[in-house]
């Protein structure tokens, strides 16, 4: 780490919880209120904001290395986030991803540098197809099904998505998946 000075809170996050390696989460209304972030907060410091003021916090050089978890919504700044902030960004965990979103930061992908796991539950064949569609364009980048999950599969299987989420970041270069079909199915 460096003397650079560290991210104001203020600016970065009205919802701030749980210690240990930040993970700044985009598209989470109550974050509070989810699950998902309850679980991970058990292991990293949780940091749930408008992309605006991500992008905003961003500019003041940070200590610490954050990853980023979005929603759907979200998928674009996220990756806009690690395409413009490669020493601050290092992996994105993007859940249920849509076509639009393919489109729209096609040519985006090629500015990515991190680590990528796309998750897409097998109930939401648009998210599905959307998922393969990157992972194409991103060979290194991984992709997990959730089994029985739609577009929320973060309130669906919060405990499965939690589980794989933790281990894609503990783990990063090494992440496998032990199904030999991709499926989260506990």
């Amino acid at each position: 780490m460096t003397n650079a000075q560290t991210i104001d809170a203020d600016m970065l996050a009205p919802h701030i919880f749980g210690t240990g390696e930040p993970l700044l989460c985009l598209g989470f209304a109550e974050p509070t209120g989810s699950a998902l972030l309850q679980q991970l907060s058990a292991s990293r410091q949780i940091f749930a904001t408008p992309a605006h003021r991500a992008v905003a916090a961003l500019q003041t050089p940070a200590t610490a290395k954050f990853t980023v978890l979005a929603r759907s919504s979200e998928i674009g700044a996220a990756l806009t986030l690690a395409a413009a902030h490669t020493d601050e960004i290092e992996a994105l965990v993007l859940l249920a991803p849509s076509k639009a979103a393919v489109e729209e930061n096609a040519d985006r992908l090629a500015e990515v540098k991190v680590q990528i796991l796309f998750l897409a539950g097998t109930l939401d064949m648009e998210g599905g197809e959307a998922a393969t569609a990157f992972k194409r364009k991103l060979a290194a980048s991984h992709l997990v099904y959730v089994y029985d999950a739609g577009r929320d599969m973060d309130t669906e299987r919060p405990d499965a998505v939690a589980k794989v989420t933790q281990d894609f970041l503990t783990r990063r270069d090494k992440f496998l998946v032990s199904n030999a079909d991709g499926r989260i199915t506990r």
